[in-house]
């Protein structure tokens, strides 16, 4: 008896699927570096990543409430503000990835929405 071709399908399918298993694992789960060295010097670097978000998150804030206080609204300040928030958590979201605590492909998404 001769396999019809949905047979070959399932057939085929089957010989793919641990290979695009691994690669699916390999894009939606972040690596974490093995070497202690290298997880100590990423801790250090994603404290002073979050210091430095932290300071530019309230320096937005107080010079947003300052310029509303005061009546310095301007043009320039109406287009670059949400630019320059779109940069902070593109930056926040980038950093994030690089440092293998959140899937590129999640922050592929966010950036793509926040560009759209």
């Amino acid at each position: 008896m001769r396999p019809n071709f949905l047979f070959r399908v399932i057939d085929l399918s089957s010989r793919f699927e641990r290979p695009l298993r691994g690669a699916a694992r390999a894009v939606l789960e972040p690596r974490k570096p093995r070497h202690r060295v290298l997880r100590v010097l990423l801790a250090v670097t994603g404290l002073a990543l979050l210091g430095v978000f932290i300071v530019a998150a309230i320096t937005d804030r107080i010079d947003g409430q300052l310029a509303r206080k005061y009546g310095l609204v301007t043009d320039f300040g109406k287009l670059m503000d949400p630019i320059a928030d779109k940069a902070l958590i593109g930056a926040a979201l980038i950093g994030l990835s690089v440092l293998g605590d959140l899937s590129w492909w999640v922050t592929g998404v966010i950036i793509a929405r926040e560009l759209g």
